[in-house]
């Protein structure tokens, strides 16, 4: 009877692994799943196989092309076993990889889940780097025919922009990934982008409707348009500019608006973007404001997001800071250059360590941030990089995991990383 069953069990296992490679039952409030569709009075047909699933913690097996009537038969006999014994050498999943079973793997609880929410981040992270070069093309577009002298079509702006107003309340973390992946080629270009996604970031952080969004994401996509007017070697020059070439800079907002009317975009917040956003909080900067004017609102945020994106990338006259000594760094130029209260929620919006902040953990481990944590900012998501020995290593982990032994934190960050001084690329880590 027994071998009549085996032998059945492996002709139906066969059957349903046909032009496949696995098969898998679940069991979902105590009824069972074949292929995710319930199988029809499962309690009742298969009630003593559901409880010993139960008893020994398993929530599904997957049936692997390939598997043998031995296999099953190990399978079986483990399944007969004793629970606590199953649980004493390691769970059904140790026993059977122990007993060689190769093409039946057990699901414990929650594993579903944790690979389904694998699927749906890596799926998300698609999107926004959709998104992200959508969003780089359309802005490059504009700023190449500016530069030849056309006036650059307005068609596919404003979509771009909507699209990333949505983008930022669906993928905003896997978009200000994307902003830490720095190309030294296209400065200019990336630069836009990054500092309308961070713009958008904290807009949204501080409640903002979609429609005043809008209108940040206007002028933040396009805040250095004027550049295009500049000659090539003062977007690569050091500091030391000539009166002239100081004079091309210091034109840049004025022009950026002057291009932007003609391609018909006349939002006045958008504007006062471009023409505000070298506008310090203390009134310097340029250009000139009039006594009895302030700077909008949306413009102190754009520079602030400016700043950030400017000093975490490396430039012909600076090395790249690394994002909590670019965050220090800010923090020492509130009250002058930044509006205090926006750069405190700009800076509670990025966390205590921002996305693409390298960091040494209490294990030994660099990881590389890539999720602030809303309840503890200094507990966030991280990608692990290399091991204590400088191995390389895979996987993401929640610094609020805990040892359940010891009820303490698994890991800690200790603190951060210059990633260039490790010669540490983040590109294939945040992408």
């Amino acid at each position: 009877a027994s071998a009549r069953f085996l032998t059945a069990a492996e002709e139906v296992l066969k059957e349903l692994l046909q032009g496949k490679e696995q098969a898998t039952i679940g069991l979902v409030e105590g009824a069972l799943l074949l292929e995710g569709v319930p199988v029809k009075g499962s309690a009742e047909l298969f009630g003593s196989f559901i409880d010993r699933l139960k008893a020994r913690e398993v929530e599904g097996l997957t049936f692997l092309h390939g598997v043998t009537s031995g296999e099953i038969q190990l399978f079986v006999e483990t399944l007969s076993t004793d629970a606590s014994l199953i649980k004493e050498a390691g769970g059904m999943k140790e026993v059977l990889t122990q007993k060689g079973v190769r093409h039946i793997a057990v699901v414990y609880p929650g594993e579903i889940k944790e690979a389904e929410e694998e699927v749906e981040e890596e799926i998300e992270k698609k999107q926004a780097r959709i998104l992200y070069q959508r969003a780089l093309g359309v802005v490059k577009n504009i700023m190449q025919e500016a530069r030849m002298g056309k006036v650059p079509s307005n068609e596919h702006f404003p979509p771009m922009v909507k699209t990333m107003v949505d983008g930022v309340f669906d993928h905003k973390y896997a978009l200000i990934a994307l902003t830490m992946i720095k190309s030294y080629d296209e400065y200019l270009f990336t630069h836009s982008i990054n500092v309308g996604i961070l713009s958008l970031a904290v807009g949204q952080f501080l409640g903002l409707s979609k429609e005043a969004l809008f209108e940040l994401g206007l002028g933040a996509f396009l805040h250095d348009l004027g550049k295009v007017n500049w000659p090539d070697d003062i977007l690569m020059k050091p500091r030391d500019l000539s009166d002239e070439e100081w004079r091309y800079v210091k034109r840049h907002p004025v022009d950026g608006v002057k291009i932007m009317e003609k391609m018909g975009n006349t939002n006045p917040n958008a504007l006062a973007v471009i023409k505000e956003h070298h506008i310090r909080y203390d009134r310097t900067g340029y250009p000139s404001l009039e006594p009895e004017k302030e700077p909008s609102f949306l413009s102190a945020l754009v520079s602030i997001a400016d700043a950030y994106d400017a000093m975490t990338t490396v430039r012909p006259y600076q090395n790249a800071m690394e994002p909590t000594k670019t965050i220090e760094r800010m923090r020492s130029l509130s009250g002058k250059a930044f509006d205090p209260e926006l750069l405190e929620n700009f800076i509670r919006m990025l966390g205590v360590y921002p996305v693409g902040t390298v960091v040494r953990l209490s294990t030994g481990e660099l990881a590389v941030v890539t999720k602030p944590n809303p309840n503890d900012s200094t507990r966030p998501m991280v990608k692990l990089l290399l091991d204590r020995a400088g191995r390389k290593l895979e996987g993401e982990v929640d610094l609020m995991e805990k040892d359940e032994a010891t009820g303490t934190f698994k890991r800690s960050i200790l603190l951060p990383v210059d990633p260039a001084a490790l010669n540490i690329d983040l590109t294939p880590h945040l992408g």
